[in-house]
């Protein structure tokens, strides 16, 4: 597969982020490839430190252990929501 770039309208939004990003452990939890790519190309240009699972019990199991600042779920449909609702509550997220 090719490496995916940014598009410059998206890479410069990109760079005006702020440094606070630099080092934020993010989640990506996603039931397409391809929305998994977007995610981490635009995640990984502001520094964020990033893994990523599919939508499910992987999704669940793996914040626990990375214990993420930052949570990504994508799913088609409702399948996003039991997947947030069960990280937020085995995490203490409010």
């Amino acid at each position: 597969m090719a490496t995916a770039t940014l598009p410059p309208s998206v890479t410069t939004r990109v760079e005006s982020l702020p440094q606070s990003t630099r080092g934020l452990r993010v989640l990506i939890a996603a039931d397409r490839p391809a929305d998994v790519e977007v995610l981490m190309l635009t995640l990984e240009a502001v520094g964020c430190q990033l893994v990523s699972a599919g939508v499910g019990r992987e999704a669940v199991d793996l914040a626990q252990l990375v214990q993420p600042e930052v949570v990504i779920v994508v799913a088609d449909g409702l399948a996003s929501f039991p997947v947030a609702r069960a990280i937020s509550e085995r995490s203490g997220w409010r």
